[in-house]
């Protein structure tokens, strides 16, 4: 949703000067107008108008000279080290502050003021306000992006942040919950893709994903290669054997690129050779004319097939978003927040409510809005319990492992309702 690079670490106070004056250019930062806002932007009166310049701070007194109350801060934390010697500062290997920048699509159609808002609340939740910055909201381009410079001394502990990868994916979990609020990407107040769309739109249009399923299908359903061509072209695959790599497209869908057989598998299951290994250990196979038709059966209920299935009450959902919806959740004790589930795990019903559908080992990226260092993934079945525990709906559960041997009991009975009771595939 929003871009966010690594951060730019400023290791002197010269540097961290340069920065503090580069985000705040007046040549980047002024918009027109001089309406209120909820934010205490400064006044500037530019080329005859008058104009807002987009930058604030937190735990600073004046943005002009962050860099220098920064230090300040740095020294305190010194002398209470019993640091006489101030190395932080002047050793150029210790980070002073990070250089942050969120970027904005322009289809997001948001104003200057709500990408300042956003990139607010997005430093406050990640820092728990315990940490020196300023923001700039730059205009100059055709993104509107944010400019941070984020102090790495704790004011209240005089500690120092160590910025490592679970900083950055707090920062972008917290950045594209806050976007998703105040209306980055959101064209409609709907989700763009529920569950039952995404499944659809999977099944006709992810062509890879269709082919390996036909194909599976056709290897155990063939005898031979031309039998496997015979039986692929009532399942509408064309098959090329002719240069190096098999080749693969779907006379039934607008596929315009062939697939080679190196795309679909990189162990070779679709290749010319494994293909006809597989083929001679069959002895019984369906009609030519039965194909199509049990072929569709099949999917039909694969997909319907799901692992977790829960329903989800409007009131558990802190925002809807075209990402997904954020779903309020406890993790552990005295641990409260949100997680994410992308649209196409969400199905939205007539009433409002929702109803999702995901898998066990799903992993969601759990955000604490006043503690950022207890974020954490959860896993789906984690997930799946604590949120029927909070409505007290049921919890609907397949096994995964039972469909597959459904499958393999209906194979069985096959070969054996036509006398196939040894060799090769029966085993």
């Amino acid at each position: 949703m929003v871009a966010i690079k690594p951060p730019k670490q400023i290791k002197t106070p010269s540097n961290l000067k340069i920065a503090v004056r580069y985000i705040l250019n007046e040549a980047k930062t002024l918009v027109k107008g001089d309406k209120e806002t909820d934010m205490d932007f400064p006044l500037v009166y530019h080329n005859g108008e008058m104009h807002l310049k987009l930058v604030s701070g937190h735990g600073i007194e004046d943005v002009s000279v962050a860099d220098e109350e920064m230090v300040m801060t740095k020294l305190a934390a010194a002398f209470k080290k019993g640091d006489d010697d101030l190395k932080e500062l002047s050793s150029g290997k210790q980070v002073l502050a990070h250089h942050i920048i969120q970027s904005f699509s322009p289809d997001d159609n948001l104003t200057p003021e709500q990408v300042h808002e956003i990139g607010r609340c997005t430093m406050m939740e990640l820092t728990g306000g315990d940490y020196e910055f300023i923001i700039a909201t730059h205009s100059d381009k055709q993104h509107l992006h944010n400019h941070f410079i984020l102090s790495t001394t704790n004011t209240a502990t005089l500690k120092k942040l160590r910025w490592q990868k679970n900083p950055l994916k707090n920062l972008r979990a917290i950045s594209d919950k806050h976007a998703a609020k105040y209306g980055a990407k959101i064209i409609e107040p709907t989700m763009k893709n529920s569950y039952t769309k995404y499944s659809a739109w999977r099944r006709q249009n992810n062509y890879r994903y269709e082919i390996k399923q036909r194909l599976d299908f056709l290897l155990k359903q063939s005898t031979s290669i031309e039998d496997f061509k015979q039986r692929a072209q009532a399942l509408d695959l064309q098959i090329d054997f002719s240069g190096k790599f098999v080749k693969y497209q779907l006379t039934d869908q607008p596929q315009k690129r062939r697939v080679r057989d190196d795309t679909l598998s990189k162990k070779g299951r679709y290749s010319l050779e494994q293909i006809k290994n597989r083929v001679e250990k069959n002895q019984l196979v369906l009609d030519v004319s039965e194909i199509k038709e049990r072929y569709q059966e099949e999917r039909a209920q694969a997909n319907n097939d799901f692992e977790l299935k829960i329903a989800v009450a409007a009131w558990q959902v802190e925002q809807e978003s075209k990402q997904g919806i954020y779903i309020q959740m406890d993790y552990g004790a005295l641990n409260s927040g949100t997680i994410l589930v992308p649209a196409h795990k969400v199905d939205k019903t007539e009433e409002g409510h929702y109803t999702i559908y995901i898998k066990e080992k799903d992993y969601f990226y759990f955000l604490n809005p006043d503690q950022s260092q207890k974020n954490r993934y959860m896993m789906g079945t984690t997930v799946a319990r604590q949120l029927a525990k909070q409505n007290g709906e049921v919890l609907v559960t397949k096994n995964p492992h039972i469909s597959s041997m459904r499958e393999l009991i209906k194979e069985y009975n096959f070969l054996v309702e036509h006398g196939v009771t040894d060799g090769t595939q029966f085993q």
